[in-house]
């Protein structure tokens, strides 16, 4: 990373300084942005909550149909995203 940073950068040159006089230099730093996009899809910053509307189910592996009306539903993002299954 050092190196993709050196020469996008300059060598030696402070990333911050630089990416406050130009913030478009981000987008040449694929390998920097690939670092952190793989972050947070690991470990996000947040999850969500849903009400369930009556119009709509959840289906569990076996096919038991759950009805969400008067339920909330939380989507544990990181449990999604690690899971080869889903």
């Amino acid at each position: 990373m050092r190196e993709e940073h050196d020469a996008v950068f300059g060598p030696g040159r402070e990333a911050g300084g630089a990416l406050r006089d130009h913030p478009a230099l981000i987008n040449r730093c694929r390998y920097t942005i690939a670092i952190v996009k793989e972050t947070l899809r690991l470990y996000p910053p947040a999850s969500s909550i849903k009400e369930g509307i009556p119009s709509v189910s959840l289906i569990d592996r076996k096919g038991t149909v759950i009805p969400t009306e008067h339920l909330n539903a939380a989507i544990m993002h990181r449990h999604i995203y690690i899971n080869p299954r889903l």
